[in-house]
């Protein structure tokens, strides 16, 4: 199936491709064409049947199989409308074994920024589909050429003075382009290739004549591996490695030193255990979430900067009762569509601590402890209040010193993904239709998000027994002595082994015999603000400079409240 929005290409490709390869393998092909086009097949090959289908109703079991069973066809090219949603032919049930065997989508480079800002409805849904998405109209490949026949290219000096062939500067808008503008033509096109690499991370992405001038069988099922499926093989790699580990000491080292190799292992296998549970009962909720919910009516708290929208966000949480890795991206895309800087950040930093996997988890951890949970929730709230309060004030003193735009310059990052809303994304990938690809999709998006989470579970729960297992508890028993240190060290920890905050209650707890209470609670409340994936993910949408203040702020603010918790106030 070729399909693209007007103008794309999509005639030409298929003459294209029925001459150099199709026609020298089959001898009775069925072109079923969707699309009017001032480019016609009246003079295609005898071998080749076309049948027009303008009317998509026309578009179904029934009359398909019906062509199917007419023509009896080796090979079937459907030209698709590319204003038609895709799941329409992609849910459709062949006769005689028949298949989809793959989806090209056209892109026109010229038109890709624009069409993508206006329709990206339409564009999403081809893209998203798409096995192989084709960039056509670009000027790459005679760019590439005329580079590599002009090795000694001087930026400083314009093309025409270069004795280069008059017919390369039709390739230019303007003849007299500079070799900066040719950097910035390609830069264009790389940062087109990122989005679309975004937005359908399994596609192969070429470029016209790549694509025709290359030796190779081009029809063919793409075998990349999704991110989803490159989650399951890492969750397993790590698996297999840690008892492949254990089972290879066992043999390898001498009873007394395995020992201490063994009671590693089952803290660690016990660690596991107990957070996947929660793990996978987050995800599922994380999916039902991300198709059911519709966000745009709550986030509608994020508009303005002001006392009522941060507290106000603090409880917003508890309609995403998701881990914190899925709660980035939900805080990044909401900051790039302009709302307020601190409110986002409240909402971000205040979800852990109302999210009841979180709190039911922190109960499960800490049975003996059942204030802990409480205080969790308490701290937790009480740290993104002064955290968004004190952005706010932060944002008006800038805002009298410069324009709200320059404010929002210096903290967002500024990329092509600005204008990109994945928010449907789950529900376009799908070929089901009705109740079935709402199943389909949270199936799809939890089992995406479970074994992502569990790879970090994982590397967590290790270097938190590597810690305990390491480290003598006399070093961890002399910081007790020093309130405000065994705070800060347990914040820092959190950092790098917190991981995820439906889960970090129980890496917390194996702390609990050596380490103070105030500083466990820092520990699990600072986790999932400090975690050092998810400022990784935050770098996406946010400045380096920006992320840096924040963390620093952080951390100056809750090494106070929580020092204050035993040294100061004595609450725990």
């Amino acid at each position: 199936m070729i399909t693209g929005f007007f103008q794309s290409g999509k005639t030409t490709f298929i003459k294209k491709y029925l001459e150099k390869e199709v026609l020298k393998k089959y001898k009775n092909v069925l072109l079923i064409n969707c699309e009017y086009s001032s480019n016609t097949y009246d003079n295609t090959d005898s071998r080749v049947s076309v049948v027009d289908i303008f009317d998509k109703n026309k578009l179904n079991n029934e009359y398909i199989n019906f062509l199917i069973n007419k023509y009896n066809p080796e090979y079937i090219i459907i030209e698709y409308n590319g204003t038609w949603d895709i799941s329409k032919v992609l849910s459709l049930e062949f006769n005689n074994k028949t298949e989809i065997k793959n989806v090209y989508n056209l892109i026109d480079f010229t038109t890709f920024d624009l069409f993508l800002k206006n329709m990206k409805n339409i564009m999403i849904d081809k893209i998203s589909n798409a096995d192989i998405n084709i960039f056509t109209k670009t000027k790459i490949y005679e760019l590439r050429n005329l580079l590599e026949i002009n090795e000694n290219y001087e930026p400083d000096k314009n093309i025409n003075n270069h004795n280069m062939n008059a017919s390369n500067d039709k390739y230019f808008a303007n003849p007299k382009m500079e070799m900066n503008t040719v950097s910035e033509y390609f830069s264009r096109f790389n940062a087109s290739v990122d989005m679309i690499s975004k937005i359908n991370k399994a596609s192969s992405i070429y470029i016209f004549e790549d694509l025709f001038l290359s030796n190779h069988d081009y029809d063919f099922i793409d075998k990349k591996i999704t991110n989803s499926e490159k989650e399951v093989l890492k969750f397993f790699l790590y698996i297999i490695i840690i008892f492949g580990t254990y089972f290879i000491t066992k043999t390898a080292l001498p009873s007394e030193i395995f020992q201490s190799v063994e009671k590693g292992f089952w803290i660690f296998i016990s660690l596991i255990v107990q957070i996947l549970p929660f793990i996978l009962i987050g995800s599922i909720l994380s999916g039902v979430i991300q198709v059911f919910v519709p966000k745009q009516k709550l986030f509608k708290i994020f508009e303005t900067s002001s006392i009522k929208s941060i507290f106000l966000s603090l409880f917003l949480g508890i309609f995403f009762p998701v881990c914190d890795c899925a709660m980035v991206p939900v805080a990044n895309s909401v900051a790039k569509k302009g709302y307020s800087i601190p409110v986002i950040i409240t909402f971000l930093l205040a979800s852990p601590a109302v999210n009841p996997i979180v709190i039911i988890s922190t109960y499960y951890a800490f049975p003996q402890l059942p204030n802990l949970m409480i205080y969790r929730i308490v701290f937790g709230l009480l740290i993104a209040f002064l955290i968004g309060i004190s952005l706010m004030i932060f944002e008006k003193i800038s805002i009298r010193k410069n324009s709200i735009q320059k404010y929002r310059e210096s903290i967002l990052r500024d990329d092509l993904s600005l204008y990109l809303d994945q928010s449907n994304l789950e529900l376009n990938n799908t070929p089901f239709k009705g109740k079935i690809k709402y199943i389909d999709a949270i199936i799809s998006h939890c089992i995406q998000e479970f074994f992502k989470i569990s790879s970090y579970i994982i590397i967590g729960a290790f270097l938190s027994t590597l810690i305990q297992m390491t480290i003598p508890k006399e070093v961890f028993f002399r910081l007790n002595n020093i309130n405000i240190l065994a705070v800060f060290v347990m914040i820092i920890a959190s950092i790098f082994i917190s991981i995820c905050s439906t889960s970090n209650a129980f890496i917390a707890r194996t702390f609990s015999n050596i380490m103070p209470i105030n500083s466990i609670l820092a520990f699990m409340v600072m986790g999932p603000l400090v975690d050092i994936t998810n400022i990784s993910v935050m770098a996406s949408t946010f400045k380096k400079k920006f992320i840096m203040k924040l963390m620093l702020l952080m951390i100056y603010i809750s090494l106070i409240v929580f020092s204050l918790m035993r040294g100061g106030v004595g609450i725990v």
